[in-house]
């Protein structure tokens, strides 16, 4: 996504590739609010997702986190889970062990507070690690 010369050739093919159904959808991954502005500028077909960057990365252990795991009567990672779930995101937490698997879901189980969202929210770190859609000013 970082080469500015290329999205709009690569979003191109991918119109092309849907129009002759071997794509159902079609979607970008990590664009700022001015890549999409430009993409829609030339695009036959609104991108169908905006695939985004949000982990937890290194916070399992944040106070704020612990204290609205210990209110919820859940861990710190189920926490999480129903966090992202209460803001609309597509969660994809993982795990090989069945348990594990099991306690995912009942996150789904866990409705946090407007004031426990908040406090999570305000966690964040903007912490990238990949390519920064917006840092990029060559749209």
């Amino acid at each position: 996504p970082g080469d500015a010369d290329t999205r709009g050739e690569t979003w191109r093919a991918l119109e092309e590739l849907q129009e002759s159904g071997i794509l159902k959808d079609i979607g970008v991954s990590n664009f700022g609010e001015a890549h999409l502005e430009k993409l829609q500028k030339t695009a036959k077909v609104k991108p169908a997702v905006n695939q985004v960057e949000l982990h937890p990365a290194q916070k399992m252990q944040d106070p704020t986190l612990l204290e609205v795991a210990n209110e919820a009567g859940a861990s710190a990672a189920q926490v999480l889970v129903a966090f992202s779930l209460a803001n609309g995101f597509i969660t994809l937490p993982k795990s090989v062990h069945a348990e594990r698997q099991k306690v995912n879901l009942d996150a789904a189980k866990i409705r946090l507070t407007p004031a426990q969202i908040s406090k999570l929210a305000a966690l964040d770190e903007y912490l990238v690690t990949a390519w920064d859609p917006i840092k990029d000013h060559a749209v």
